[in-house]
């Protein structure tokens, strides 16, 4: 009996690859080698064996810290082929971002959500642009619109994507201290000489901040005091309004550090609100003092002493009633030209200007100074339809 065999063709056996890792400082160990399909790591002399098929392959080295690098070799087979590779430092251009606006320190690839930030360069590029308030830094972010709600304050709320201002939440260091916005003084005049970057989310964030967040959430991140610095910034506008602040930080400790931020804003009336002010002011004082000097009778005026120093003069007097009561009062006089005018006067140590100035300072300072003006014309108008009312003391018969 005779047998046939067919051959059997014989197998290209595999060539062997080994590859040495390095960096400027030497043999880099634990990197991974990728060729073929097959991942070995660098042993703590740089190298790696890989056993690999015959032909032309592709070698990928990675290694935390570093820039990833390739490397292509041609494997002979049944040989032993070597490849060097080099890693670089990763390069520093490479910014890594951690924001907070979501309840957490997470870096900005890992956040589930779109964070859009404001950077430190940015912020301090507006704080030099427009020192007083974040409104102007808020307001050149897209989607965001700041609405001035009371223009004598300065005041605005935050709309975000179109919604109410109410479904704005701001935050200060990812915790909402501010509370909801009222639309009058609000936080949009922090200035924000101690911001160290904004961040944004558009859209729903009820579920961590509650119904307040329909609209987004703005988070305001404070520079931490790292290092000892002093800032101290003046600004002036066009319209007489000065904006001047003071940031100081001085680290204490590894883990402690100390931080001040302080601000003064005021602005000058202009000449006309200046002359409305006084004309007003005169016609209040004559409606509500001079008319009425007919209606008092029988007092009799003493006078007690003067006392003059330059243009400048105090008249000291009593009056006494028809009951035989004594009423100190002081008239202090500005001299203008060859007369003497009276600006001030006090009665029982009282002064009719500081009585006045309290009032007048705690209208501007709860409603602005556009409502002080208000309230002074409905007052002169009421006083005048009421003398206009008033019958004519004409003699009787």
């Amino acid at each position: 009996m005779v047998a046939a065999g067919a051959p059997v063709a014989a197998q290209t056996p595999p060539g062997r690859l080994i590859v040495s890792v390095a960096s400027d400082d030497g043999p880099v160990a634990g990197a991974d080698v990728q060729a073929g399909g097959v991942v070995v790591k660098t042993g703590s002399d740089g190298t790696a064996i890989l056993a690999l098929p015959a032909g032309l392959t592709d070698v990928i080295v990675t290694r935390a810290g570093f820039d990833p690098a390739a490397a292509q070799v041609e494997i002979q087979p049944g040989a032993t082929a070597r490849v060097e590779v080099e890693l670089e430092l990763q390069s520093e251009l490479e910014e890594n971002i951690v924001v907070s606006a979501t309840r957490a320190e997470q870096r900005i690839d890992d956040v589930p959500l779109r964070v859009e930030v404001v950077p430190a360069e940015e912020v301090q590029e507006k704080i030099a642009m427009a020192p007083g308030d974040v409104s102007m830094l808020l307001a050149e972010t897209n989607g965001l619109r700041v609405q001035t709600t009371s223009p004598s304050l300065g005041g605005a709320s935050l709309r975000i994507q179109g919604l109410n201002g109410r479904y704005s939440q701001v935050l200060s260091d990812g915790l909402p201290l501010y509370g909801s916005q009222s639309g009058s003084v609000g936080i949009l005049q922090i200035p924000p000489m101690d911001l160290q970057q904004v961040e944004v989310i558009k859209g729903v964030a009820s579920a961590l901040y509650g119904m307040s967040a329909i609209g987004g959430v703005v988070n305001l991140v404070s520079r931490r005091p790292r290092a000892p610095e002093r800032e101290f910034l003046i600004n002036q506008t066009t319209h007489q309004g000065t904006d001047a602040a003071a940031w100081i930080a001085q680290p204490l400790a590894d883990h402690w550090g100390l931080s001040v931020l302080a601000g003064q804003h005021w602005q000058q009336r202009t000449p006309a609100e200046r002359e409305e002010f006084a004309r007003l002011f005169g016609n209040l004082l004559e409606q509500t003092y001079i008319s009425r000097i007919d209606e008092y009778g029988g007092e009799k005026l003493t006078y007690v002493s003067e006392q003059v120093d330059g243009d400048r003069a105090v008249v000291r007097a009593r009056i006494i009633t028809s009951k035989g009561t004594e009423v100190p009062v002081e008239s202090r006089l500005l001299q203008k030209g060859d007369r003497w005018l009276i600006y001030d006067i006090l009665v029982e140590n009282l002064s009719l200007i500081s009585n006045y100035r309290s009032q007048f300072d705690r209208v501007i300072r709860t409603s602005g100074y556009p409502e002080l003006v208000k309230r002074l014309q409905a007052r002169v108008e009421a006083l005048n339809e009421k003398d206009t009312r008033a019958p004519s003391k004409g003699p009787t018969r």
